[in-house]
């Protein structure tokens, strides 16, 4: 009996934790912002991990200090956090919870604007600062830059990403964001200055109005040098985390809306995240796009565009700020400003702990709304391709996957393949008339049916069919309501079978005292 009850509570435990999740069209991503969020209270941590997303981003390096305990000689352990390892335990919960960590890391930014003068690393280490023209550090309303040009700038930078990526193993990627100001143009330091004079022997002191006259051939070389420089600093962080973790995946933070400013606007913060993915330095790019900013959606569009024609996937994810300051913001408005793009990816920055409950509330109830009608990448993609636009008409009774994939290959010639995760043996449809659709039309739905909920990816000069990565397999998954269903029964066998083998017992109990006491 004992076995009986042990094998149903392994098919009741199975079957349970065997439910297919909802596929989820974009990701989602949590960015904590640890100067605010106490990682260290087990009530915030299990908030943040209990939301309804893939993977969280968790500051590590903001205003020159660390969420851990560094060996840097340059960066203290931020107070909240002084002798604990906060983000060691919250890796291993994450782990629990099935939940990629990533880790930020705001590589300049060293003094935020409330950073007050007794935490202020570049107060205490001038040198390391970027300057004006003027020699000013750029106004405290926007805080100081550390400079990408300092030779121990960089080496504190690259020992960092070495000690994180040694130090957690666990982490599944890292988040970098290497920019200068965008309202002051910094690049007068002492460092800056001499670096740019080792490789083109020109003093800057000597230049006047580098930064007034873009159209100058001096001011144009000045800020593509700028810009390769920050980019080599990319690179070489990126690399450096790669080699002690060859799995760890790199993204970049920027603007959205930066390859649309003017030459002067661009070489002020030199953040060219587009340049640093397509050069193979990072692998994703996370773009804040703040509401009121005019030229995020001419942006988004643009780096959509570009990354269109790249010989690898890049994901881009839009990052969505639900306070600026003050209240909490509507995370959709953001959503609004870029519409009619594709959305591949969101992430929801929380940097007040009063914020978490109004992320899980925006993400259970208005994101979904919101999702069902983004327009999707992998559908706008075959719109745009010339070889489905050829009109199809045809009408098929009970038609299969696979057929289905092949008659459309032979009307389109274009290459149509098919995930082993998908039951070719049953019918997609009813049936499906077509009068005179284009093809790109034929396949966006085939993809949408709700027998497929598939998604087309590029491969081999044609498309492959694939399942989201977090959608169940569409011929093996069973429904939440049939497992319920096979427990039930498991479990009316069980209790029958409970039932008989006493009533068998206490009739042969029965029998037995009978024949015992029976004369003869």
């Amino acid at each position: 009996m004992k076995h009986v009850l042990r094998c149903v509570a392994v098919v009741a435990c199975v079957a349970l934790t065997g439910v297919p999740a909802t596929a989820q069209g974009v990701q989602r991503t949590l960015w904590l912002d640890s100067a605010e969020i106490d990682l260290a209270d087990p009530k915030a941590v299990a908030k943040a991990l209990n939301q309804s997303v893939d993977r969280v981003v968790v500051s590590c390096l903001v205003g020159a200090e660390t969420v851990f305990p560094s060996q840097s000689r340059l960066f203290p352990q931020m107070a909240a956090y002084r002798g604990k390892d906060v983000l060691r335990a919250f890796l291993a919960q994450a782990s629990a919870r099935g939940k990629k960590v990533y880790a930020y890391i705001d590589c300049l930014h060293w003094t935020l604007p409330d950073t007050p003068k007794d935490r202020d690393l570049l107060h205490y280490n001038p040198d390391l600062a970027e300057v004006t023209r003027h020699g000013s550090t750029g106004g405290v309303a926007f805080g100081k830059y550390a400079s990408p040009f300092h030779r121990e700038v960089r080496r504190a930078l690259l020992a960092l990403a070495e000690e994180v990526a040694d130090r957690y193993p666990e982490l599944a990627g890292l988040v970098l964001r290497c920019g200068l100001s965008r309202h002051n143009l910094l690049g007068y330091s002492r460092a800056a200055r001499g670096a740019y004079y080792r490789d083109r022997r020109i003093d800057l002191r000597k230049a006047n109005g580098v930064e007034v006259a873009p159209g100058s051939a001096l001011g144009r070389d000045w800020g593509r040098w700028r810009t390769v420089q920050v980019a080599a600093l990319v690179r070489e962080l990126a690399d450096t985390a790669r080699s002690r973790n060859r799995n760890l995946k790199v993204a970049a933070l920027g603007h959205a809306d930066f390859s649309q400013l003017s030459f002067v606007e661009r070489n002020r913060s030199v953040e060219d995240c587009l340049t640093w993915v397509l050069a193979g330095s990072v692998d994703e790019l996370l773009l804040l796009c703040p509401v009121g900013q005019p030229l995020n959606k001419e942006g988004y569009a643009h780096y959509l565009a570009e990354l269109a024609g790249a010989r690898r996937k890049i994901p881009v994810a839009l990052v969505l700020p639900l306070s600026k300051g003050g209240p909490v913001l509507d995370p959709g408005e953001t959503l609004k400003e870029v519409c009619g793009y594709p959305v591949t990816g969101i992430v929801l920055h929380v940097q007040r702990a009063h914020e978490l409950d109004s992320a899980a509330r925006y993400l259970k109830h208005t994101f979904p709304g919101i999702e069902a009608v983004l327009p999707r990448a992998d559908l706008q993609r075959l719109e745009t391709d010339p070889r489905l636009q050829k009109p199809l008409t045809f009408g098929l009774r009970a038609p299969r996957l696979r057929p289905l994939l092949r008659l459309l290959q032979s009307e389109t010639t274009v290459p149509l393949t098919l995930d082993e995760a998908f039951n070719s043996d049953e019918a997609v449809f009813g049936s499906w008339s077509l009068g005179n659709v284009p093809a790109w039309k034929a396949l966006q739905r085939l993809a949408l049916a709700e027998k497929v909920a598939g998604r087309w990816e590029p491969q081999g000069g044609g498309y492959h069919l694939v399942l989201p990565p977090s959608a169940p397999s569409a011929g093996n998954a069973l429904t939440a309501l049939h497992w319920l269903l096979a427990i039930n029964v498991l479990l009316c066998v069980a209790l029958g079978s409970v039932w008989l083998l006493r009533r068998r017992r206490r009739g042969a109990g029965g029998t037995a005292l009978a024949a015992a006491v029976s004369p003869g």
